[in-house]
């Protein structure tokens, strides 16, 4: 069937939701990207998401905020920097990650992998 505008808007949004997921590593991500994939412009981009809490730009960043918090306390991946792990969710600069990272979290990006590394018993 054809979609009503609240289905379209629906549709459009989870297709925005799932190119960001999809290019979260992607330092290249846009704005203009994601409304491609979603098949629209900029501004209806912009406009889809206005009722939620975050912006698309601040989601997008606290989604890679998320990710990297996850693989830093991921003792797996303990052997790699904290600046390849922001790096990896498409951050470009380590002081802008840090301070992300202290502003979303509380810590720093440091002090926080410490604390994951060395549970308290």
């Amino acid at each position: 069937g054809v979609l009503d505008g609240p289905s379209l808007r629906h549709a459009q949004k989870r297709r925005a939701r799932a190119y960001v997921a999809a290019n979260l590593r992607d330092p290249a991500l846009s704005i203009e990207a994601i409304a491609d994939a979603a098949g629209c412009s900029k501004r209806y981009l912009h406009k889809l998401f206005e009722c939620e809490s975050e912006t698309l730009n601040g989601l997008i960043w606290a989604l890679r905020l998320e990710r990297a918090r996850g693989d830093m306390s991921d003792p797996e991946q303990m052997p790699r920097t904290i600046t390849d792990i922001a790096f990896s969710w498409g951050f470009s600069s380590s002081s802008h990650f840090s301070r992300q990272f202290r502003g979303r979290f509380g810590l720093s990006p440091r002090r926080f992998r410490a604390m994951a590394s060395h549970p308290a018993a």
